[in-house]
């Protein structure tokens, strides 16, 4: 389930796309359904009648763990300092 449907947002809940992919499961209602650690695609009705799902790769986040930490973004306070910054500006 996705994160914006209620699902939880961890790395076992997670596939990576390519941008061309993600933006085909959003706009097309594609369903991606995680079973055993892989992710299974399940086709809109308007791709597949009867939305047999499809098999997709296994997913591997221990091997992207460090890629995604790069690529969300660091926490922010209201004042705009990242979260990090302050404790250590505590710390010091």
């Amino acid at each position: 389930m996705s994160w914006i449907d209620g699902g939880p947002t961890e790395l076992a809940n997670m596939t990576m796309l390519c941008g061309h992919h993600h933006r085909a499961v959003h706009s097309q209602r594609w369903e991606i359904e995680m079973r055993d650690g892989r992710p299974v695609f399940v086709p809109p009705a308007t791709v597949d009648v009867n939305r047999r799902p499809r098999p997709g790769g296994k997913a591997l986040p221990a091997q992207h763990r460090e890629h995604l930490r790069d690529l969300i973004p660091t926490p922010r306070d209201p004042a705009g300092e990242t979260c990090w910054a302050r404790s250590e500006a505590a710390v010091s």
